[in-house]
């Protein structure tokens, strides 16, 4: 038994010497009559042909087939080649390709039944007698006994129909026929019609009923192969594809187009030949060379078990789908841990089992690992080892779900990318309030201060009667003076009040632009220092010069400004100063000395006047402040919206749409209610009707109720805090002591309640709805899919806590197409995981009692193909189910043949 399905080159179609028509073959000197010459010639151009399997052909005859197996060795046969009988009829009741479409007159249709390298001369030939037909006056003849009568000069004289071939058939091998031949049609001229019209319909039942593979065209062998796998195709189902040179002489074999020879993977036998009608994809490949893993490397050829513990001591490997099955304790995960562990160096084998992790630490002493390239040793994180309830035990972790899937998504996705996004998109809105939220406690101490200082002073209404009461009185003694224009001296004192308002306000200015200029008023965004690409660098660069000439042209800007507002205020000065020195403002001072009392309400009116003029100015401040405020509260409300951070992008999807990832940014609730603990007292009166605000027409936000916490919501709630204000008498406050509405806006304004998640869809059901076992499998299908490296994939018990249909339709199509991409190992109990997915190499468990083994037991390993009899029965007999299995896959493309 071999330990493994492998690629070999077959040959379904090559005729003999002495084949019945058209032979052509000769000796090393080109003649005909030294017919044992003839044969070793054969032979030698058969072991440079380079095919290993061949189907030996010829016209309703095994003759030259059990002629060759039995001189093979003297004839001079390499050993290794394996051949078939080839039996080639022609049936005359099929309307060939060459009759409908090229008007030929020829009608019949040439059909190959292929055989059991082991089937034995007597039934063969028993067939051939059973396929009679009609000849001279009635008489029926028979294909051995009669063929010299039947076939001559190269022409078949009479033929039989389908239904004859197959009674014959039924009566040398019974009704189940089907399991000891199998019938192949040529896709050439000699095919069977596929076209409406005369014939067509017994044409398209035959090769529904009958045929089993089609030979494709020489030339057009690889074109052909993807058509015949297509279920849409002209035959009607999906048919496997092989060819054959149809040599009839040496130049026939020497002109065979390379590029469409055809590889196998299977054993040469009748079973092996099989495989191909179940995995017309996965079996048979056309091409000119062997089909092969581009990096050997990647390739885990060998384990050498040099350990008492194991009595067997090489095991070999497929480079597809390689399944270890076995009883409880015979030694499975064994196996795949002791791979895993010499491949990668890996140290954790099973979850919280140290004992057995250190069982496979000892057991790999001595124990050696070899790659397809002949290196031999781990590479590590070069494998991916899965152990049992690995996936599970992720699944249900939501931090460990979130690692692996940043993991497994590494390569689609820029998941350091979105994180910083994240991170720069909270960081930008924390710097905005915190430097907002400065401001506003700063204007809400001015305001304090400025409406505690204006609170303290006189109304502006009894000033104003104070101030027209003085006015009257100052009057009056003037006119009693009678010295002075005291009009003029009233709009001298008006005219010097307005100059010193306006010289203080210009004075105020030119502080301010002073400040500004002194500053670098332009600059990049401090956080750009974070990243680190050339790039960027480079970028940032290549702006640096204009912002420093910006900021040069803004100082300049300003400097004039300062000087024309320092002009002002010269002028201003040099205004107030010729107003003292004016002979008016003389006279009014010499007033003022000769009559104190008048001086006294004169004083009187000036200060009244000052405070009136203070008190406006305070009260115009204090709306400055106000209207101030107003635009920081309005510019936090803006900055606590945090709408657009909420996405859900799609990163990945498979080609049939059935697997989906998304990346969700998202509200954590849970975050949101401790962040709203900490700050308030849930408790209260004032957080229930002020923060929460229940009672609002639509609902406010409840933090005992989830489903009304989202963006919109919370913005509300931040909203009626801001509205509330910072300053409330302690019975009215809804925070913690130690708790303010600057500290809760600071909070919110880190955002740490937004969180980066991702969502998994798999046929419209989210990752969440699944049940643990098929949470796992979609982790293994990512895993699967998005793996990039085609590093070998490890895995035990991947079917546990799946259905039976989940295992069928789901695992078994990822491991049938991702072992085409990579090496898989798998573990299994279930016989739809390795006959499903056609594993290549079937390694069997085996424990044994024997002292020289680690606590008196010894593992034993025995490997093989599936297709291999021996292999079956011993996987009918470990997995439960495997019979069912076997048929299932037979049944595949509907291969079954009825028999009437």
């Amino acid at each position: 038994m071999e330990e493994m399905s492998k690629w070999y080159r077959w040959d379904m179609h090559i005729h003999t010497p002495n084949t019945q028509m058209h032979d052509g073959y000769t000796d090393q000197n080109g003649q005909r009559a030294n017919k044992e010459g003839v044969w070793k010639k054969y032979c030698q151009d058969l072991n440079k042909y380079g095919a290993s399997a061949l189907g030996i052909t010829d016209y309703f005859s095994v003759k030259n087939f059990f002629d060759l197996q039995k001189h093979r060795r003297e004839w001079g046969l390499n050993s290794d080649i394996v051949i078939f009988p080839n039996i080639e009829v022609r049936l005359n009741d099929l309307v060939s390709k060459k009759r409908a479409e090229k008007g030929k007159t020829s009608s019949n249709v040439n059909v190959h039944l292929l055989f059991s390298p082991d089937a034995d001369k007597q039934t063969l030939e028993k067939f051939l007698r059973e396929l009679k037909v009609n000849g001279p006056s009635g008489r029926k003849l028979n294909f051995v006994d009669d063929l010299p009568e039947i076939i001559k000069g190269d022409q078949v004289g009479r033929m039989p129909t389908s239904s004859e071939m197959r009674s014959a058939l039924q009566n040398t091998f019974g009704t189940n026929y089907s399991e000891s031949v199998l019938i192949m049609i040529p896709n050439s001229d000699d095919g069977i019609n596929l076209n409406d019209g005369n014939g067509y319909a017994s044409g398209r039942q035959f090769i529904q009923d009958d045929v089993d593979l089609i030979q494709a065209r020489e030339k057009k062998a690889f074109e052909d192969r993807e058509w015949l796998l297509k279920p849409t195709n002209s035959y009607g189902k999906v048919f496997p594809a092989v060819t054959g040179c149809d040599a009839h002489r040496l130049e026939q074999m020497e002109t065979f187009p390379p590029s469409s020879y055809t590889w196998i993977k299977a054993e040469r036998t009748f079973e092996g030949l099989k495989q191909v009608l179940y995995e017309p994809g996965l079996r048979v490949r056309i091409q000119e060379n062997m089909p092969e893993p581009p990096v050997k490397s990647k390739i885990i050829e060998t384990l050498e078990l040099n350990n008492s513990t194991f009595g067997t001591k090489t095991l070999h490997f497929s480079d597809g789908l390689n399944t270890i099955i076995g009883g409880r304790s015979s030694g499975k995960s064994v196996l795949l841990s002791l791979i895993g562990k010499l491949a990668s160096n890996a140290d954790k084998f099973k979850s919280n089992n140290k004992s057995y992790n250190a069982l496979i630490e000892r057991l790999s002493r001595g124990c050696t690992i070899r790659y397809a390239d002949g290196t031999v040793g781990n590479r590590d994180g070069q494998i991916r080892f899965i152990y049992q309830d690995g996936l599970q035990e992720i699944a249900r972790t939501p931090s460990a779900r979130k690692e692996f899937i940043e993991e497994t998504l590494v390569n689609l996705a820029d998941i350091n990318q979105i994180r910083n996004e994240a991170s720069k998109y909270r960081s930008q809105k924390h710097d905005a309030v915190v430097g907002l939220v400065s401001q506003l406690a700063t204007l809400d101490q001015k305001i304090e201060d400025k409406e505690s200082k204006i609170g303290s002073q006189q109304d502006a209404e009894t000033l104003n009667k104070n101030i027209q009461k003085l006015a009257e009185d100052v009057k009056k003694r003037q006119e009693q003076a009678k010295n002075i224009d005291q009009v003029a001296v009233d709009e001298m004192l008006e005219r010097g009040r307005a100059l010193q308002q306006s010289a203080k306000a210009t004075t105020a200015d030119v502080i301010e632009l002073v400040q500004l200029r002194d500053e670098n008023l332009v600059q990049l965004n401090p956080q750009i220092n974070s990243y680190t690409r050339q790039i960027i660098k480079e970028t940032v660069l290549s702006f640096q010069e204009k912002i420093a000439s910006f900021n040069r042209e803004l100082q300049s800007k300003v400097d004039e400004l300062i000087q024309e507002k320092q002009n002002t205020l010269s002028q201003m000065n040099s205004d107030i100063q010729a107003l003292k020195e004016s002979t008016l403002y003389s006279s009014y001072q010499e007033q003022q000395k000769r009559s104190p009392e008048l001086q006294k309400f004169q004083k009187s009116l000036s200060e009244q006047r000052k405070l009136l003029d203070d008190i406006t100015n305070d009260k115009d401040e204090l709306k400055d402040l106000q209207n101030t405020k107003s635009e920081v509260i309005r510019q936090i409300i803006n900055e606590l919206d945090f709408e657009d951070a909420l996405y859900s992008r799609d990163i990945y999807e498979t080609d049939d749409k059935t697997l989906n990832f998304k990346v969700v940014s998202s509200i954590d609730v849970d975050k949101v209610v401790e962040m709203m603990s900490s700050a308030f007292k849930p408790s209260s009166v004032a957080f229930k009707d002020k923060v929460e605000a229940l009672h609002i027409e639509g609902g406010g936000l409840n933090i005992e109720d989830e489903t009304t916490i989202d963006a919109e919501s919370m913005h509300e709630m931040m909203i009626r805090c801001i509205d509330l204000g910072a300053k409330l008498p302690s019975n009215e406050t809804p925070y913690r002591s130690g708790s303010s509405l600057y500290a809760w806006l600071e909070a919110f304004s880190n955002m740490e309640f937004l969180k980066i998640d991702y969502r998994i869809t798999y046929n419209g059901q989210d990752f969440s709805d699944m049940s643990e076992g098929k949470q796992a499998f979609i982790l293994l299908m990512m895993q699967l899919n998005l793996d990039e490296d085609d590093k070998p994939f490890l895995i035990d018990q991947p079917e546990d806590e799946l259905d039976n249909k989940a295992i069928y339709d789901d695992l078994v199509s990822y491991l049938r197409e991702q072992k085409q991409q990579r090496q898989l190992f798998v573990v299994t109990h279930n016989a739809n995981v390795l006959v499903g997915g056609d594993s290549e190499c079937v390694t069997l468990a085996n424990e044994l009692i024997d002292d020289t083994g680690i606590n008196g037991h010894q593992f034993t390993y025995q490997q093989g193909s599936i297709e291999n009899p021996e292999m079956q029965a011993s996987i009918c007999e470990v997995l439960e189910g495997g019979q069912r299995a076997f048929k299932k896959r037979e049944q595949r493309y509907t291969f079954s043949r009825s028999v009437s």
